[in-house]
């Protein structure tokens, strides 16, 4: 699946859109930290090393605080400005945008653990 986004986010790069960053963000993100399957809770990303995801994901540019900003919230917003940029653009029954709104979907249950 990681692969399929990463698709998508040249595409878009390529194609001049804007909204891609936050995807790849989000495809570092999971690359550099491993979801858990929890039997009380369901899926579940322990942070625990926000020096390496500052690294990995923000090239050193953000501290804790803002890290955690972007897991709770800037994360689902930059893929929903995504999806919204491709109806904007006539991309609203493509393959890409479900996939996109499946992913976000997938975001919103997945549980963080910050340790």
């Amino acid at each position: 699946m990681l692969e399929q986004l990463q698709r998508i986010a040249d595409s878009r790069r390529n194609a001049c859109m804007i909204e891609y960053d936050g995807l790849l963000k989000v495809i570092k993100l999971i690359r550099t930290s491993k979801i858990e399957r929890d039997t009380h809770l369901g899926n579940v990303l322990t942070i625990d090393d926000f020096a390496e995801i500052n690294k990995v994901v923000f090239d050193n540019q953000s501290n804790k605080e803002e890290i955690k900003i972007w897991l709770l919230n800037d994360m689902l917003k930059s893929i929903a400005e995504m999806i919204d940029e491709g109806f904007r653009y006539g991309l609203d029954d493509s393959e890409e945008t479900k996939l996109l709104h499946d992913f976000l979907f997938y975001l919103t249950m997945v549980n963080l653990r910050f340790r």
